[in-house]
């Protein structure tokens, strides 16, 4: 396409028009590039260099570290301390690759993919050329890219998801993380003022505890394939909290709290949100549903929850974690003037197994359910404290966990 044709390079609204020079305008001929390219690793004919039982890792980068290097004042099995630093953590397939280009000209800080890919591996020494485009630009050390081959048979409703967000979290070199699931988008802004807020509270930065809510938002709209959701949305895209008020102003029928601002998204308050100060954090006192499932930051520990891997495909396997944190005590507070924005894209193949088989829809629903029932046990037993009570009766939403929670 040339330029004069191709959406990414013109077009959408006033504000993303200021994007479209200099780095923004290599930006959007990188992604449409990655697009082409993507489009026909996932085309029929793959071959896995690996068996389906296996999910082996590739790194193509890892960012340099002292930990436990000889030199001075060295002590034999001494840990050099995490930087303070918040690092964007996501999982992927080559056929969302165009979301993370969006999220890597948005977020400055570090990044960590977890890309899963069918195609067989390059050759050692090398890596593949789009590993090499999603670099380009970056400061080094700041993008850890790990490609995995979970086989090609697992892609759908046995996509091991929380196996690989777990991978994530234990090559997390900094002292906080923030998980994202690959297609909701951060505003620009949001590592910066993030961290800014986080680290100039001393007592903030090494509370353990502590889990800081990024409001989402989405747009609405349907695609078929990646070049025509980019195309169709891009220019929705919100590029930061001014940007998203006025969009709100001019009544955008495309953008919305995310899911609607049901349940899932109903404790946050965005009324509230929109209304906090820049240096404003804003404790949750009681949720008004248990299905909330926000997106956070977080710092990592070893008492930080990690995520149950008997969730594959589609359904529950983040929603587990969110409520395994409430469980032991985790308090959220929701951060001021940073948000993150669901970009459409096709239906993945792990959701169409889940909503057109009954069978497995029945199965995520009876392991959540003996799920909550271990949590509920290991809370009594080991006495946890519940850190978020569900809000009046009048307040809450409707829930189908309510009464396994309340056993």
């Amino acid at each position: 396409a040339s330029p004069r044709t191709c959406s990414l390079c013109y077009g959408g609204s006033a504000a993303e028009q200021e994007l479209t020079n200099g780095p923004a305008m290599r930006l959007r001929l990188w992604v449409l590039a990655l697009l082409v390219l993507a489009q026909s690793l996932t085309a029929g004919g793959l071959r896995s260099a690996h068996n389906a039982s296996a999910l082996e890792a590739e790194e193509d980068e890892v960012p340099e570290r002292q930990l436990g290097k000889k030199g001075k004042g060295y002590k034999k099995g001494a840990k050099t301390p995490r930087p303070e630093d918040i690092t964007l953590v996501t999982v992927a397939t080559l056929d969302r690759l165009h979301c993370l280009y969006y999220t890597l000209e948005r977020w400055q800080g570090p990044a960590l993919f977890i890309i899963a890919v069918q195609d067989d591996a390059p050759p050692s020494g090398q890596r593949p050329e789009w590993a090499d485009e999603l670099r380009r630009g970056r400061a080094p050390g700041s993008l850890q890219i790990v490609r995995v081959h979970p086989g090609k048979d697992n892609f759908g409703a046995q996509f091991p998801i929380n196996k690989l967000r777990n991978l994530g979290i234990k090559k997390v070199a900094t002292t906080h993380m923030l998980y994202l699931d690959v297609d909701f988008i951060p505003c620009f802004g949001a590592y910066e003022a993030t961290k800014k807020l986080l680290f100039g509270n001393v007592e903030l930065a090494k509370d353990k505890w502590a889990a800081l809510v990024v409001p989402a938002f989405s747009i609405r709209g349907y695609c078929r394939t990646p070049s025509q959701c980019v195309k169709k949305f891009e220019g929705s895209l919100p590029v930061d909290f001014a940007g998203l008020r006025k969009q709100l102003a001019q009544n955008d029928t495309r953008l919305e709290v995310f899911g609607g601002g049901q349940a899932a998204q109903h404790s946050t308050n965005y009324t509230a949100w929109m209304t906090q100060e820049e240096d404003e954090l804003r404790q949750l006192l009681c949720l008004t549903s248990t299905r909330y499932e926000p997106y956070f930051v977080v710092r990592k520990s070893k008492w930080l929850p990690r995520f149950d891997t008997r969730f594959t495909g589609y359904g529950k396997n983040k929603i587990q974690w969110v409520i395994h944190l409430r469980y032991r005590g985790w308090k959220f507070s929701v951060l001021p003037r940073v948000f993150v924005t669901h970009f459409p894209h096709p239906s993945s193949s792990a959701r169409d197994v889940f909503f057109s088989d009954k069978n497995n829809r029945g199965q995520v629903a009876e392991q959540f359910s003996a799920f909550l029932e271990e949590l509920h046990l290991e809370s009594q037993r080991k006495h946890y404290q519940v850190s978020l009570p569900l809000c009046s009766k009048e307040d809450q939403k409707g829930d189908e966990v309510e009464e396994v929670w309340k056993r």
